[in-house]
């Protein structure tokens, strides 16, 4: 997500964003932001930044530093992926993605406990092999969706065909992460949880929050 997010359209609350789940694959993460992507992929865990939300939970919970956070979830194979956007280039790309710019800049505001440049964390998921995705345009939040159905998250490009811009957390998958750092489940769950609750009011304030379960 970028800083700059347009004002919510006028939409319906009463959107049965069901009929949007697809399948989601553990292996690869995007982020929450709404925007189309140059890229196709929309089978994919989305959780604040990508990989950068669970580095953020892991030094949290697990009281660890910067390095000591990336060694692990390389050496535990969590997915390394993040994103840009096509409005910042060379010398700010990293703050293509909103939530790594806000943690450079006020890391208090979602949750994180230091400031780290958006530009070094881009080329941390770079050099570990994440993909590194490209979102494009502006934005246009309407919704924020706190996705307990496990399994399954929402294919954002639909929504957005319909005129709908959901920004997407997809909270079930959070544990399963926990499981390979070997991190208690609950508090990395609350520390996502929270940082997307942050995340969207810091960068797109009156976006109504909904849940959906199984």
């Amino acid at each position: 997500m970028t800083k700059e997010p347009t004002h919510p359209v006028e939409q319906s609350m009463d959107v049965d964003f069901k009929k949007y789940q697809i399948a989601a694959d553990l292996t690869q993460l995007l982020c929450i932001d709404e925007r189309p992507k140059t890229e196709q992929i929309q089978k994919a865990v989305r959780l604040p930044g990508g990989v950068y939300s669970l580095i953020d939970a892991i030094k949290s919970v697990g009281h660890m530093s910067e390095q000591q956070a990336w060694q692990l979830a390389h050496d535990r194979n969590i997915p390394m992926d993040a994103h840009t956007d096509d409005h910042h280039h060379e010398g700010n790309e990293g703050e293509g993605c909103g939530y790594a710019a806000t943690v450079q800049k006020s890391p208090e505001t979602v949750g994180a406990v230091e400031a780290i440049s958006a530009n070094e964390r881009l080329e941390r998921a770079k050099s570990n092999g994440g993909q590194i995705y490209h979102y494009t345009g502006g934005h246009r939040p309407t919704h924020a969706i706190i996705n307990y159905t496990e399994g399954k998250t929402i294919d954002q490009q639909a929504a957005w065909n319909d005129g709908y811009g959901p920004f997407t957390c997809d909270v079930w998958a959070v544990p399963h992460y926990a499981k390979q750092v070997g991190l208690d489940e609950h508090r990395m769950t609350d520390f996502i949880l929270s940082s997307f609750r942050k995340t969207v009011t810091h960068l797109a304030p009156g976006t109504p929050f909904v849940e959906l379960r199984t």
